[in-house]
């Protein structure tokens, strides 16, 4: 075990409090992870719920190895040292020719389709030159879809990874926050169907920081 991660509920900042106390660094946010009606008297029944996520690493030592996009290179920057990772991005020639290393097993979806909450979580695991046809695929994007967000995890530690990050923006995307120091490092990514409420949510001055750092990234996307 390299950590321990959470994700503290928004509607209200009982649990954010009690994280923050126990040392838990917040990485991102879990925009829409349920529907109005999972809020029961914390909230109003119209708005999704929102989460944060946040992180306790044990494993501070291990070198970190990062493919990121430059669009979050100072996000990542700033959430490792945070948290207090060891950790180097990968000079461009450490990919070269590392992408056909994956090519052989391609690009692999676990899929994760959380029916009442009308939530389809994916991991990308793999990330192989396929990965544009895996992705426009899946059935969030199917005509009539009832499934209101989809949730991207993928991992920050292999070559492809800026260049799929780039398509996802591409495609509606939003950058969410990480989740990193395990044995991978994982970017979240989300496509929502409806707004983010930013008046909704009741954090902590740490997890409205985290929030600023990723508009500053989105800018009009999060809109």
């Amino acid at each position: 075990i390299r950590g321990l991660f959470a994700t503290p509920v928004m509607p209200n900042p009982a649990s954010q409090k009690l994280l923050t106390r126990h040392g838990y660094i917040p990485t991102g946010m879990y925009f829409h992870a349920g529907g109005p009606e999972s809020l029961g008297a914390s909230g109003d029944g119209f708005h999704p719920m929102d989460c944060g996520f946040s992180v306790y690493i044990y494993d501070k030592e291990t070198e970190h190895v990062l493919y990121a996009h430059d669009e979050i290179k100072d996000f990542v920057k700033d959430i490792f040292g945070e948290v207090g990772l060891n950790y180097r991005f990968a000079e461009a020639c450490e990919g070269d020719g590392a992408a056909d290393a994956f090519a052989e097993g391609g690009t692999d979806l676990d899929l994760n389709h959380e029916v009442v909450s009308k939530l389809l979580e994916v991991r990308i695991r793999n990330i192989s030159p396929d990965y544009k046809e895996k992705i426009d695929a899946l059935p969030y994007f199917d005509e009539g879809s009832e499934t209101e967000a989809l949730m991207m995890l993928m991992c920050m530690n292999e070559p492809l990874c800026p260049e799929c990050y780039e398509y996802l923006r591409s495609r509606g995307f939003i950058f969410s926050g990480l989740v990193p120091g395990g044995e991978q490092d994982l970017i979240v990514m989300q496509h929502l169907r409806h707004p983010i409420y930013r008046d909704f949510l009741h954090i902590e001055p740490d997890y409205e920081r985290v929030l600023d750092l990723l508009y500053e990234v989105n800018g009009a996307d999060m809109e």
